[in-house]
């Protein structure tokens, strides 16, 4: 037979001319001929033959049948199965289950091992050598001992894929090839798409091509002189053994679309990118473009750029043509599973048995609202986890705090009993076919199926426990981490598409398409080309020192991929790349996308400038020549786009932009009528001094906290420390006890003696009452991170007892004396007051009534002292000022309190501010009388409620102070957009932007 043919040029070209030539074949024969004799396709990949079916659908749009496309192990598999052969092919999962089954010990203890190994080992076999081919050079590799046990790994992991009954792919090759030889029946190929190959994969082209049975060769790549174009040097030796045994060579080209144009355009970022090119395809899809005349593709689809293309998507209601790619650990299913595999050892934290309930595990809760029970109920009670020993000592605490609770607590507690089980079990190193038995058992009993994907995740986990059975037949113990591994690898659920839209996919995957308009995104250096990673095992010189192929820089090969991107467009083909990355740092364009636009000018010295700054291509060009070369070539080149539409959201923020600083209710400013202010009338009259506070430090953080109640639950799992809020009362109740044992009669001179320490006893005291609570508090709210609460512990009691020991020197120093501790008016809130009343005040806006909990009340036989203890003081420092500022009131609406309450005269009262982690401060900074601040505090009050009253919410952010406990600090759009922080950026405090502005727009007169 005469030599076949060989036709070389773009993938886009060879794919056309090869789909149209055989559509004209199957339109001039009939069905049965082409079933009797179909024509056979070697191609390199899938993505390859749905290029070329894909060109053929192109030219015959009814459909074809009688042509077999089929990659070289394919092939490879049809001829030993005609030969009674039915062997095998070990997949990418179980390959990675034998070589991790297989480690030798001296490597065992290094991170990923595994995985190096196995790609070593691919490399191998992939090549056309054996194990025993690497080892007889183990003296060529600089570590002989690493070598060797290396070698001994590979050679454990073949015998264990024989024990599964599996080989290689190589291996199938290798006996294809054999077969071949031997001279069996094999139809002549058409080889198709290849332009690199493994070392078996070239011996098998080569045995077919020996024994005459290739019939035609299409070749991706342009040749010159029988040799691959410049640039694509990396595929010469295909090329070369192509040439060696074809006749005529043929060039092959699609004649480009005369309204043919490129654009560039660079992004501030990838969401913006993204959302640009959104806004074209709704362009394009307006003025008439079919979907299927428009693709996207990246290099990579980054699972975060993928959720942003979908979000755009169905913004600007673009069809997609793309599968959704759900991974089994993303399916309740596999998430379930791999929290199973981890929940005993992490301690069973409440958000991870609240996700296994919401995944449907079925255990105590009965439905979705029950679960948000558990949810509330647990953050509620500060319950960051536990198992079930440990959640039942909780329950008295709980009785105790949140008496309502109790109930939902304990369905809480037969929840996690019924996981425990099979947290425990998931453990330690078992047999495969335990672990088979296992994951069916808790697939079948603790899950549901509800839904196709459930359906379908229940196969991917069935086949992961037939990979696990056959396992078994080693007798090796497989660990609970490779069984975890298997499932976040395994094959993700994937759902085709339905309905013809915007097609997006990779390079791989673009590969022989071609669409009328095509946008290349994330076009930046490192991502295209693609980056690849060296050998960790055998370097370079190592690989070919041993007659492996060295893993090189790969850019010959993305010069590849960039060049069937350039030739998948017919009319447009738009480059864009984002000039920052997600963390603000600059990106750098592609480096092929300058050697594009640097091959593409005709201008010497334009050319050298463009090499040296490629930003020189996003502005207009400078000279008037090359002006007229690029209308010529109707190259396009801009910025950014004129915007002819706005997107929903975009719309959005432009409308709440023109709302802001208009005192409307999106500024906090709302218009209250009779109801609501009456409403607010009310709420006011039995008020906290900590919510008038709230007020002055942030208008629409007393809104929300304190008016509608709205506050925040804190995942307990998530704060390693005990909250604030908690240690502040746990500090309280240790100080309080302290004092009441406590000798405040001690000689000043044995207090000053001592040098700010306490003695030997009252350290003893002061670390057995810490003790003490804290073991009540592990009780009521068990520690999540018990090395943590122990440190608290430690340092409790050293802060404390430095406090104390400045505390009993400043007390025997003034001669106060603690009269009450924990002393509450007008509330209940820990047990009967000590002052059933509230403190009503008379203010021109309203009559307001305040309660609260006073820390500790010192008197000197004529005066009282409120004391407050604060963690820290950086905030009340210069007390008096803050008060006037309006910043704090609390203290001095204390001293009110205690001076109605006690009948004595404003200048008889005083206050302080006592820091626990600072006792050394100076205390005047602290201190203030309520004398000298009587005046300012009821005139910042009457502008408060006046506010309040009127409607008037603003909020005035403070990173330190208003919103540490804000339950808005997350979505506070004065906090987090600078428009807004500049707005406010002229007031110093709240009293400022009130006395300004709140009156005027509440519309109530100064």
């Amino acid at each position: 037979m005469a030599n076949p043919p060989l036709f070389h040029g773009s993938y886009a070209a060879i794919s056309d001319a090869l789909g149209r030539r055989l559509a004209a074949q199957l339109a001039a024969g009939d069905l049965e001929t082409w079933l009797r004799s179909p024509v056979e396709v070697l191609l390199p990949s899938r993505g390859a033959a749905s290029a070329l079916s894909r060109a053929i659908l192109t030219h015959r749009q009814g459909g074809f049948s009688g042509i077999i496309l089929q990659t070289p192990e394919t092939l490879a598999r049809r001829l030993l199965n005609a030969a009674g052969h039915h062997p095998r092919v070990a997949g990418d999962a179980e390959r990675h289950v034998a070589m991790s089954l297989a480690v030798a010990p001296s490597l065992a203890g290094v991170f990923g091992i595994a995985s190096m190994l196995e790609r070593s080992w691919r490399d191998v076999r992939d090549s056309g050598l054996i194990v025993s081919d690497i080892a007889s050079k183990l003296d060529r590799l600089r570590d002989r001992r690493r070598g060797e046990a290396m070698i001994d790994s590979w050679r454990r992991c073949e015998e264990i894929l024989r024990s599964m009954g599996s080989i290689d792919p190589a291996d199938l090759l290798e006996k294809a090839v054999l077969r071949i030889g031997e001279g069996c029946a094999v139809a002549r190929q058409i080889v198709f798409g290849f332009y690199d190959t493994t070392g078996m994969q070239q011996r098998f082209l080569e045995v077919l091509g020996s024994r005459n049975l290739v019939e035609e060769i299409h070749f991706p790549i342009p040749l010159e002189s029988d040799r691959p174009a410049e640039g694509w040097e990396f595929a010469a030796p295909f090329a070369a053994w192509a040439r060696s045994i074809a006749g005529e060579v043929a060039s092959v080209a699609v004649p480009r679309d005369e309204r043919f144009s490129t654009s560039i355009r660079s992004w501030s970022g990838v969401e913006e990118e993204i959302r640009e090119i959104f806004r074209s395809i709704r362009s394009l899809l307006d003025r008439g473009v079919l979907p299927g005349e428009i693709g996207i593709v990246p290099r990579t689809i980054d699972p975060a750029e993928s959720l942003l293309v979908r979000r755009f998507a169905r913004e600007y209601a673009v069809p997609l043509d793309a599968p959704a790619d759900t991974p089994l650990a993303g399916h309740r299913f596999g998430r379930a599973l791999l929290t199973l595999f981890t929940i005993d050892e992490s301690g069973y934290p409440r958000s991870r048995i609240i996700a296994l309930l919401r995944d449907g595990f079925r255990g105590a809760a009965r439905n979705r609202r029950e679960i948000d029970h558990f949810d509330y109920a647990t953050r509620r009670c500060s319950i960051a986890g536990g198992d079930s020993a440990t959640l039942r000592k909780a329950l008295p605490g709980v009785a105790v705090r949140e008496p309502n609770l109790v109930d939902t607590i304990e369905r809480y507690l037969i929840a996690v009993e019924s996981i425990e089980p099979i947290g425990l079990e998931l453990g330690g190193r078992r047999n495969g076919d335990e672990w088979a038995a296992i994951l069916e058992r808790i697939l079948e009993e603790s899950f549901g199926i509800e839904t196709e994907d459930d359906l379908r995740a229940a196969a991917r986990i069935d086949e992961i426990a037939g990979l696990l059975r056959r396992s078994g037949r080693s007798r090796r113990k497989v660990s609970s981490s490779l069984v975890a591994d298997l499932i976040r690898s395994a094959e993700p659920l994937r759902i085709a598409s339905s309905e013809p839209g915007v097609w997006l996919g990779d390079v791989m995957s673009l590969r022989g398409r071609s669409f009328a308009h095509l946008f290349a995104m994330g076009m930046q250096h490192d991502r295209f080309p693609q980056r690849r990673n060296e050998d960790p095992l055998l370097s370079d010189g190592e690989r070919r020192a041993v007659g492996l192929p060295p893993i090189g820089d790969g850019r010959d090969e993305e010069r590849l991929l960039f060049s069937i991107v350039r030739d998948a467009a017919r009319e447009r083909v738009s480059f864009s790349f984002a000039s920052r990355d997600g963390s603000g740092r600059t990106v750098r364009p592609s480096h092929l996308l300058q050697d594009l636009m640097w091959r593409g000018e005709s201008d010497p010295e334009r050319r050298s400038l463009i090499y040296r700054d490629f930003s020189l291509w996003l502005g207009p060009p400078a000279r008037a020549d090359s002006v007229s070369a690029q209308e010529a070539r109707r190259v396009r080149l801009r910025l950014k786009p004129e915007r002819e539409d706005i997107s929903p959201s975009l719309l959005r923020s432009i409308r709440l932009s023109a709302a802001s600083g208009s005192r409307s209710s999106y500024d906090g400013y709302i218009a209250v009528d009779e109801g609501l202010r009456t409403a607010i009338i009310e709420r006011m009259a039995a008020i906290s001094a900590t919510h008038l506070e709230d007020y002055g430090e942030c208008p629409q953080k007393f809104l929300f906290r304190r008016l509608l109640r709205a506050d925040e639950l804190d995942d307990p799992e998530h704060e390693p420390q005990i909250n604030p809020r908690d240690k502040g009362s746990l500090d309280h109740i240790i100080l309080e006890r302290f004092h009441r044992g406590a000798d405040h009669e001690r000689p000043l001179a044995a207090i000053a003696q001592a040098r700010f320490r306490l003695t030997p006893s009252e350290s003893q005291r002061l670390r057995e009452i810490v003790d003490e609570e804290f073991d009540r508090f592990d009780r009521d709210r068990p520690p999540f991170n018990e090395t943590i609460r122990s440190l608290e512990r430690k340092m409790t009691h050293r802060d404390l007892e430095r406090f104390l020991a400045h505390d009993l020197l400043e007390l025997a120093t003034t001669g106060y004396s603690p009269l009450h501790f924990e002393y509450s008016f007008g509330t209940n809130r820990r047990g009967e007051p000590q002052h059933p009343e509230r403190i009503s005040l008379d203010l021109e806006s309203a009559a307001i009534a305040f309660h609260g909990i006073i820390d500790r009340i010192d008197f000197d036989g004529s005066r009282l002292r409120i004391v407050d203890y604060k963690s820290s003081g950086e905030q009340h420092r210069s007390l008096a000022r803050r008060i006037e500022e309006g910043h704090r009131l609390q203290l001095a609406l204390y001293a009110i309190a205690a001076q109605r309450i006690f009948g004595t005269t404003d200048d008889m009262v005083s206050a302080t501010i006592k820091p626990i982690r600072t006792p050394g401060s100076k205390i005047d900074t602290f201190s203030f009388v309520l004398s000298e601040v009587r005046k300012v505090l009821f005139e910042n009050l009457e502008l408060f409620v006046r506010s309040v009253v009127g409607g008037a919410f603003p909020a005035f952010p403070d990173q330190e102070g208003a919103c540490r406990f804000c339950p808005m600090r997350a979505s506070c759009r004065t906090r987090h957009e600078p428009r807004e922080i500049r707005a406010i950026a002229s007031f110093r405090t709240v009293r400022d932007l009130l006395a300004e502005r709140v009156v005027e727009a509440a519309g109530v007169d100064a």
